[in-house]
């Protein structure tokens, strides 16, 4: 002890000498600090109470922290995503009690953890104080708000809402028990209304395996990985660097288990069962700390040759102003292994001179991953790509997206949680976490957002106090902008307002949105198309040239000075639109706002060349770029046509289907139809009706267009791309109305491209395949003639989701799938409708189209020998287009990855897979009902009967090539609803519907 207060007597001697000789404020505040810190020891040492601070310790301001949950000034959380049950303040103090009260043995244990003296008992009221401080300063989402400047509501907490979080690594998971996979398909049966699998095998005349292995089929094959949980990750390695995107949740992540860590420290059992079955390792003592406040109190440090990991301790004490006693308590915790350091923001600390201030931090940090305690780090993932921030011998793991089932726990969970606050006006939280589900899946710009947890908490608090999302994307844009622009206001929280550090007095938000603007037009002038969902590098220098520019507008004198403080501002309040993704480099962080920005200062008239004096020049000069000014275009278009600025619109529309047909290119093409569909069918046509006409057109020439024989003019993701918009717009190809089939009718003989109905002549076809088919199945043989004695026509195109539509309006039935985004518009096929069902709506055709069908004809289901005849046609082609195969002439399992639609396509987007008779979809996109039962072919090696089987044909989207052959056959139960399956018709003789099978 003498040896010690030696030390610390030529400690204090140095500190006073140092004193004297500085003027500076910041080092003499620091020298202040480190002499009241040695007093305050050797007053321990002498058994004295310390002497009284000279003033109270200075709450820590944590209001830069970027992305997931941001700590503002006062310790309060100010946007990011959050958790569990709404737990006070005070209901805490009260929970935690005396900090070590029934943990005797713990107690014990800690005796020895003492500092300058100070027992455990002593300790312990500190300690108290620290956890209760440290839960409420992680606890609150002030973002979950109405008004931010209303101090008096009651706070919603990060538990409330809290649903956990993935990495993106992925672990195998082991295979099902085959007793396990039984039981599963007995359920499904059972939910199909059948007493068992026995009943089930009896009505389809099969036997029990059988039917269990055709219903495990349906039910798709099990998952064989799974992504890791987050915390999962973390209990398995003693020191982990967290890496994510901005807004991705680390520090939820880092917050909530702050939160249980210290609960359960202070005794409550049921905070670590919050953590379970994923947490091992107990109530570990939680050390939370923001590392850019550590790197900015490091870096004003004289660089010493005691241990890095001194600083740490040292910086908590001095910076952070804990109390000595409560800081060597952590320590010695730490050291034994009965601590957990939680440190945010790695990508926060200052770079300091050639990056010594990061080489310190880091070396620190080193220091105490070898300690006995765990460790946790977060960092922004593009960050710790740099070699000076990463902690070499560290493990990472990077956050993932969140999953569909984690958004929609987030999203019940947070409207539940304000529904109990009664802050819901709108609705229940049962109806607008139904419409916020909804609109995730019907539109996938939203779904896009919401894998990020701070951009989908945006969401629900749109959702939560307007009742709906807005339609328009560019709204949605913009109020989120505006709730995230929040932060750079002086409210409640003590936040200094932007304008205020500026010292602009007629700063408003008119100006930071102009500023912003310029900004993301300069970054995304930068951006390429494979950009992805980051936004484009936007150096230091443009950021402070673009400033400096924009502040010249106020005082050309203080441009720089401006543009300075503006990005000071910017690096200590990030909020999600711009931040600093390094010393040199700044980002959108999502693309998203980058494209919005950008797209509305293309709205604005100020500061353009003259060569670009109107919006169509400015937005015509930048689809000129590339594909990734596409949405940049798009939102601006958008904006327009909610204030009603159509002459624009229009014109741009028109210019780019003229430079469409100057350089033969699609991309044009399907922006001027993206353009006009942006302000929608009855206004185009009230006012310009012949430019929605001239793109339906030109949308139809992208689809049907061919180079050659064997070669579509253009990919099939253009193509593709088209067909959705040209059903957007309006497809002709085929008829809709009542009228429109009467008129098909009426030309079915009139030659022609075009002509919906299509000539299949009377005459004997080759049914069935070779012996010596390599690809064919046991039930395609033996091929035989059929002789088909009446002519008949069949539809070029499946029956699509349209047409069927204006049967529902009648008072048929809807399609299963009518709500599925990925298989609902209007020119996709129809799918999921049953056997009975499409045979009804051929019957409800036949009926309203009397008066134009020849006397005794109807329009039916083709039979299996017509469909086949139709696809083979007399020369017995192999596959519709001819005997060999034909890369990009059908939607199947070979192009499924880069046709731009992972599920059906619109009818007829593979041209070069036409019949010589101009029959589309042939092959592949749907399996096709049949008229006819499943039954073996006459002469068949291995005869069979199956009556309770209907015949399907041509394969689907995601079948391979051996079952798009004209011979390949399929088979379904009658009243399966399957998302592949759909069907096209015939006109012929009611006879034909008897007289099935013909000639077998």
């Amino acid at each position: 002890m003498t040896q010690r207060r030696d030390e610390l007597s030529a400690e204090l001697a140095a500190l006073e000498e140092e004193l004297a000789a500085t003027t500076h404020p910041r080092t003499r505040a620091r020298l202040e600090a480190d002499r009241a810190a040695v007093l305050e020891a050797l007053a321990a040492l002498a058994g004295e109470p310390p002497p009284a601070p000279a003033s109270p310790p200075a709450p820590v301001d944590q209001s830069g922290q970027a992305g997931g949950l941001s700590l503002g000034a006062g310790n309060t959380i100010q946007g990011g995503v959050t958790t569990g049950d709404v737990i006070a303040r005070d209901k805490y103090a009260q929970q935690i009690g005396t900090v070590h009260a029934g943990r005797d043995a713990f107690v014990a244990q800690q005796q020895t953890f003492n500092y300058y003296g100070a027992s455990v008992e002593d300790v312990a009221p500190l300690l108290h104080t620290y956890l209760v401080e440290l839960v409420g300063s992680c606890a609150r989402l002030s973002l979950a708000e109405v008004a931010a400047t209303d101090p008096k509501q009651t706070p919603l907490h990060l538990e409330a809402v809290y649903v956990g979080l993935e990495v993106q690594r992925q672990v195998e998971v082991p295979p099902p028990e085959p007793a396990a996979v039984r039981e599963r398909a007995i359920r499904v049966i059972q939910g199909w209304g059948f007493a068992g699998v026995e009943a089930y095998a009896e009505t389809y005349e099969v036997t029990v395996e059988r039917a269990l292995q055709f219903v495990t089929e349906q039910l798709g094959p099990a998952a064989t990985h799974r992504r890791v949980r987050a915390l999962e990750t973390l209990a398995a390695q003693r020191c982990l660097v967290l890496t994510g995107a901005p807004g991705s949740g680390k520090s939820s992540f880092l917050n909530y288990l702050s939160i249980c860590l210290a609960e359960a420290h202070g005794g409550a059992s049921e905070a670590l069962a919050r953590l379970e079955p994923d947490w091992p390792h107990g109530p570990l003592l939680p050390v939370r700390a923001l590392l850019r406040a550590f790197g900015a109190w490091v870096d004003a440090q004289p660089t010493h040759h005691r241990a890095a990991s001194e600083l740490f301790w040292e910086w908590l004490e001095h910076g952070a102003r804990l109390s000595a006693r409560l800081v060597g308590h952590l320590r010695q915790a730490f050291a034994h292994g009965q601590a957990m350091l939680l440190l945010d923001g790695l990508d926060e600390v200052p770079r300091g001179v050639e990056g010594a201030t990061v080489r310190r931090v880091r070396a620190a940090l080193d220091e105490l991953g070898r300690g006995a305690g765990r460790v946790l780090v977060t960092c922004r993932v593009l960050d710790y790509q740099q070699p000076e921030r990463q902690l070499a011998t560290w493990p990472v793991e990077e956050l993932a997206p969140l999953s569909s089932a984690l958004r929609e726990a987030l999203i019940d969970r947070w409207l539940q949680s304000l529904e109990a606050l009664q802050r819901l006006e709108r609705g229940s939280a049962a109806v607008l976490a139904t419409r916020l589900h909804q609109a995730l899946h019907r539109r996938p710009e939203l779904r896009r957002l919401a894998g990020n947890p701070l951009l989908l908490t945006m969401m629900i608090r749109l959702q939560a106090y307007d009742g709906n999302l807005p339609e328009e994307q560019v709204t949605l844009y913009r109020r989120s902008v505006e709730l995230l622009l929040l932060q750079w206001r002086q409210d409640a929280a003590g936040r200094v307002a932007l304008g205020e550090v500026l010292e602009l007095p007629g700063w408003s938000e008119s100006a930071l949105n102009r500023l912003l603007d310029h900004l993301a037009y300069g970054a995304h002038a930068r951006s390429v198309a494979g950009d992805g969902e980051q936004g484009a590098d936007l150096p230091c220098e443009i950021v402070l040239q673009t400033a400096a520019a924009f502040f010249a507008l106020f005082d050309p004198d203080r441009r720089y000075e401006r543009a300075e403080k503006f990005l000071t501002y910017l690096n200590a309040h990030s909020n999600g639109i711009l931040q600093r993704h390094d010393q040199q480099i700044y980002r959108f962080p999502h693309r998203t706002f980058q494209e919005y920005l950008a797209g509305r200062r293309l709205l604005s008239d100020e500061g353009w060349p003259d060569e670009q004096p109107e919006f169509v020049d400015r937005a015509l000069a930048c689809s000129a770029r590339g594909p990734q000014w596409r949405e940049a275009v798009l939102l601006a278009v958008s904006q327009h046509a909610l204030e009603g600025r159509l002459r624009p619109v229009f014109s741009l529309a028109t210019e780019l289907v003229q430079r469409a047909r100057a350089n033969q290119t699609a991309a044009d093409r399907i922006l001027a139809a993206e353009v006009l569909a942006e302000v929608g069918h009855v206004r185009v046509a009230q006012q310009r009706p012949e430019l929605w006409a001239m793109l339906q057109a030109e949308l139809t020439h992208v689809i049907e267009a061919c180079a050659t024989a064997d070669q579509a003019r253009f990919p099939v993701v253009e193509r593709v791309r088209a067909g959705f918009l040209l059903g957007t717009l309006g497809d002709q190809r085929m008829p809709v109305s009542l009228a429109a089939w009467q008129q098909r009718l009426t030309e079915r003989e009139v030659p022609g491209a075009q002509a919906y109905f299509r000539l299949i002549p009377a005459g004997a076809y080759r049914i069935g395949s070779d012996a010596d088919d390599p690809d064919a199945y046991d039930d395609e043989r033996p091929q035989h003639l059929v002789p088909i004695p009446d002519a008949f026509w069949i539809a070029r195109l499946p029956i699509t989701n349209a047409q069927w539509q204006v049967w529902v309006a009648q008072g048929g039935e809807a399609a299963p799938f009518a709500d599925d985004d990925d298989l609902n518009h209007p020119n996709q096929p129809v799918v999921g409708v049953t056997w009975e069902e499409a045979k009804a709506y051929c019957a409800w055709l036949t009926r309203e189209l009397a008066a134009a069908l020849p006397v005794g004809w109807v329009i039916r289901l083709p039979t299996e020998v017509e469909w086949e005849a139709a696809a083979r046609g007399q020369a017995a082609r192999r596959y519709p287009w001819g005997d060999t195969w034909r890369e990009d002439s059908a939607a199947m399992a070979d192009d499924r990855a880069t046709r731009g639609a992972s599920w059906t396509v619109p009818v007829g987007c593979y041209p070069t897979g036409a019949t010589p008779e101009g029959l589309l979809d042939m092959a592949g996109n749907v399996w096709q009902w049949t008229l006819d039962r499943y039954h073996s072919y006459p002469g068949s090696e291995k005869p069979f009967t199956r009556e309770t089987l209907v015949v399907v044909r041509g394969g689907g989207y995601n079948t391979d090539r051996t079952l798009v052959r004209c011979g390949a056959r399929g088979w379904n139960h009658p009243y399966y609803t399957l998302h592949d399956q759909g069907f096209r018709v015939v006109v012929s003789p009611l006879v034909r519907t008897d007289v099935l099978n013909a000639g077998f």
